[in-house]
């Protein structure tokens, strides 16, 4: 990756890093519930037995209310950083949870290895072709290619931006849902 790329990525990573400060908490668990109500709506989410979500962190879109009312109906699977890479392990409530790797609640359970339905997949920013733009740690960069889920990336409206430099190891979401 050329250095204008890197520029370009963490240029983005500071412009939506600024963006979403200026979100208030109550704000944010508003818009959180309009991308919530959202993802429902959606037919791909709708028809889905098997869920790979994530658990947000403070500045995420906050889906835990999706995985606490999903998970008894559907099977919720949630990632865990092992290592440089993710498992999956199956919600099975929130006192089934420990701190893992960066202070994220991980469900504790065996790791599954089959395949899911339907990956939420969360995003520093996502452009107008559904590129994505991570933390930068390459996990789902990673992950991705290896399932043949569909691809729902979730986003507040103000983490769309025009483009985002893509790399060849970059793959696209199927669809990005917002508040």
């Amino acid at each position: 990756m050329g250095n204008t790329a890197m520029q370009n990525k963490k240029h983005v990573r500071a412009l939506i890093k600024e963006r979403k400060q200026q979100l208030s908490k109550d704000e944010q668990v508003y818009l959180s519930e309009k991308v919530v109500q959202n993802i429902e709506q959606c037919e791909e989410f709708r028809t889905a037995h098997s869920v790979l979500c994530y658990w947000p962190l403070a500045d995420e879109v906050l889906i835990d209310s999706l995985i606490e009312k999903y998970w008894q109906t559907k099977q919720v699977y949630l990632p865990v950083v092992a290592g440089d890479k993710l498992e999956l392990k199956l919600f099975e409530g929130r006192d089934k949870m420990q701190v893992g790797a960066f202070g994220i609640l991980e469900p504790s359970g065996e790791v599954y290895s089959g395949d899911v339905d339907l990956v939420i997949v969360p995003g520093v920013a996502f452009d107008l072709q559904g590129h994505r733009l991570g933390r930068g740690k390459g996990y789902y960069d990673q992950f991705l290619p290896s399932t043949k889920a569909y691809k729902l990336g979730v986003a507040f409206r103000l983490q769309i931006v025009e483009s985002i430099p893509v790399d060849e190891w970059d793959m696209p979401v199927d669809k990005v849902v917002t508040d």
